[in-house]
């Protein structure tokens, strides 16, 4: 199977669920829906998050790039935490299971104590 770019870093092991998943016309059109849904506009009037915050975010990401990942802490007004994955893709779920587990895990810890 080819996979589109966006799907490259990942293996076909880990794409086919993906595959599966969106080939199912409800659940595909949900995923687009979920992007037709963004409101922009509306999105700049938000005030800041107010409760601790974790974006891990990945140095291979192609869909966010590093300026707009360190850019999210001037939305939050509460403890913020970046974290750093190198070398991983937009599919950290995928890619470093472990890793992010680890980084919510120490956030729930460190707001629970």
């Amino acid at each position: 199977m080819r996979s589109p770019a966006f799907w490259r870093s990942l293996s076909e092991t880990l794409v086919l669920p993906h595959y599966g998943a969106l080939s199912q016309r409800p659940a595909l059109t949900a995923a687009l829906n979920w992007y037709r849904a963004i409101d922009l506009e509306a999105s700049l009037e938000l005030p800041p998050v107010s409760v601790p915050t974790t974006f891990v975010w990945s140095t291979a990401d192609v869909a966010i790039g590093r300026a707009a990942a360190e850019r999210c802490a001037a939305y939050v007004k509460a403890d913020y935490r970046f974290v750093e994955l190198d070398g991983i893709s937009h599919w950290i779920p995928d890619e470093a299971p472990v890793e992010l587990a680890r980084a919510i895990t120490d956030r729930v810890r460190s707001v629970s104590a």
